[in-house]
């Protein structure tokens, strides 16, 4: 296994266990922080070029059998968001902190607002209007601060002397 794999398989299992034991005591008000979509999103945003899908899809099957959502939901959301998150990462090529917290921003208001649509679909009894503002967008909130301090961690963890953004272009400012 090589260290990107041993530090996804981290990630999630990491994740998986941070959910389940942490994760429901620490809400606020109906706000509970999606560990697992904030290390994948952390993940990807650190390692654009090795991040693949399926940590992602693992992280996001293991989070809606933990949380009773309807199997493949936040799988489909997870997997989707981190891959553009990725693939716009490294398309953009900027070393500045904005950039990632931007994506991380987005991509979690995204992968939420997707699973709340998959929650809405599959039954879930609410209106759209107080699903988006009691739920989705503080579980984002949250969620995107654990997703900020993931990729700063994760960041960390690059070996030296190798890029977080592989690109075929120089790097001239």
């Amino acid at each position: 296994m090589s260290h990107h794999s041993v530090i996804a398989a981290a990630c999630v299992a990491v994740g998986l266990l941070l959910q389940v034991l942490v994760a429901p005591h620490v809400g606020i008000a109906r706000a509970y922080p999606h560990v697992p979509v904030a290390l994948m999103l952390g993940l990807s945003l650190a390692r654009p070029g090795a991040q693949g899908p399926l940590a992602p899809f693992v992280a996001g099957i293991t989070l809606d059998l933990v949380t009773g959502a309807p199997l493949g939901a936040m799988a489909f959301s997870l997997t989707l968001v981190c891959a553009a998150a990725s693939r716009v990462f490294a398309a953009l090529d900027n070393d500045s902190l904005l950039v990632p917290g931007v994506l991380a921003a987005v991509g979690c208001l995204a992968c939420e607002g997707l699973f709340g649509a998959f929650m809405l679909a599959g039954g879930y009894q609410a209106r759209v209007g107080s699903a988006l503002a009691g739920a989705i967008l503080p579980t984002a909130l949250y969620t995107f601060a654990l997703a900020v301090a993931a990729f700063l961690v994760l960041r960390a963890l690059v070996p030296r002397g190798a890029s977080a953004v592989p690109t075929n272009v120089s790097n001239v400012r």
